[in-house]
């Protein structure tokens, strides 16, 4: 009812979307001020994810619907609206059972001490995605923080080679702000073990920025502050504020990536190199449009792509150099379509969902999202342990960035399991842990 009959302008939809999102976000909210714990729920933060990665653009009125129109428009808050009402009635049905790896990984016993050994593991293994590249020549590293995000030494073609395999090492770098978050809690700011890890962790994110990818330096650094603040003894609003602020530093900071990574972020740096930010919002994608365009031509245009897409997002993991046939996309190509060529478009999850099977995928996708977030809230049932709250927040973050893509639900998971082979690792070599 919302919705205008004309859509072409740019800020014309800042009404209705405003009003999904807080719809969105309304069960959150209401019981935030009671237990600020809630607000970091899986199934409530899966539910408000799309007012990020959809909502939010169109709610700065970042951008108008010039090729599509109102149809698609009122359409694509159906299916935004379908996927997170499934998510939610998804969380009043019976969470799966963990797999005994995953309970392992998350009740291991650990001290301080042996949390800072496996943290400089995890740091040295995710350092070789960048030092083998390079030759182990750090004048060559630095040099990549100058140049755009494709010119770095560890920079690889879309199809990849046997280089692909360094990608899954850097996953290990992943749970190294989580356990300097831990440490921070538990031993104290000052300690040299946290300083350490936290030296670790500003070199992993700063090299990982060097590629542009924003929603890996989202996932690790948010996966850090949702460690910190659960390790709380008794989590309160003053450290939740205190996390939100340090949320808008982060959301500041991947929007100065966005505007230096056509030239290299040490240029943010630089007196002789000013660059003009291109956008006049806190941009995140132009997901809304994206969802709208697929609308538009799926199905009267083109089919439905249905099995395709599912088989090209769990043939993810596996190198191209071990399966030349993977396939290359999910069965149909927005950008060609588009007349756009050289160039990825994102399009959410809930996109891909309803490419693939309509609204029907839009439902059955937020079934199983609903599902998968709270079967990941059991893990918390361990309490404040280190392998629970790791575990817990490497996958709360892959389901919040998962929502861009079903790609990277898969990729950003990663860090999740390269805990578990940590942990499974450490049992191996001390047989006596509990």
């Amino acid at each position: 009812m919302l919705t205008p009959d004309d859509v072409r302008e740019a800020g014309v939809l800042r009404t209705p979307s405003l009003a999904l999102a807080l719809g969105l976000i309304l069960v959150p909210l209401r019981v935030l001020f009671s237990s600020p714990v809630s607000l970091l729920h899986p199934v409530s933060l899966v539910t408000a994810a799309p007012v990020y990665w959809l909502l939010l653009d169109p709610i700065q009125g970042a951008y108008g619907m010039d090729s599509v129109g109102v149809k698609e428009v009122r359409l694509s808050y159906l299916a935004i609206g379908s996927f997170s009402a499934c998510v939610w009635l998804a969380a009043f049905g019976r969470p799966w059972r963990l797999p005994r790896v995953v309970r392992e990984a998350a009740t291991i016993s650990l001290g301080p001490r042996t949390l800072f050994g496996i943290g400089v593991a995890a740091f040295f293994l995710a350092f070789q995605r960048f030092a083998i590249p390079s030759g182990y020549d750090f004048g060559a590293m630095l040099g990549a923080f100058g140049k755009i995000r494709w010119a770095a030494p560890w920079s690889r073609g879309a199809l990849g080679g046997w280089d692909a395999f360094l990608d899954h090492i850097g996953y290990f770098g992943y749970i190294v702000p989580p356990i300097t978050a831990f440490l921070a809690r538990r031993v104290g700011w000052l300690n040299w073990r946290t300083l350490v890890m936290m030296l670790f962790s500003f070199i992993l994110l700063a090299l990982f920025s060097t590629g542009g990818g924003r929603r890996i330096i989202g996932v690790m650094a948010g996966s850090g502050l949702v460690v910190w603040f659960l390790s709380s003894e008794r989590p309160r609003l003053k450290d939740l504020a205190l996390m939100g602020a340090t949320c808008a530093g982060l959301l500041a900071f991947l929007q100065l990536m966005l505007n230096y990574r056509g030239v290299g972020i040490a240029a943010a740096f630089s007196e002789e190199t000013r660059v003009e930010s291109h956008v006049k919002h806190l941009h995140v994608d132009d997901n809304f449009l994206r969802l709208a365009q697929i609308i538009h031509i799926i199905p009267e245009q083109h089919p439905y792509t249905g099995m395709k897409w599912l088989v090209w997002v769990a043939a993810r993991p596996v190198p191209r150099v071990l399966w030349p046939g993977k396939p290359l996309d999910p069965g149909f190509d927005l950008p060609s379509s588009q007349g756009m060529q050289g160039v990825s478009l994102s399009v959410s999850l809930v996109g891909e969902l309803y490419m693939a099977f309509g609204f029907l995928g839009c439902i059955g996708g937020g079934l199983f999202l609903g599902y998968l977030a709270n079967t990941l809230a059991q893990v918390m049932r361990a309490g404040p342990a280190p392998g629970a709250l790791i575990t817990f927040g490497a996958g709360l973050l892959a389901l919040f960035a998962g929502m861009r893509s079903g790609i990277d639900l898969v990729l950003m998971s990663y860090g999740v399991l390269a805990w578990i082979a940590l942990a499974w690792g450490y049992r191996q070599l001390n047989p006596e842990t509990k």
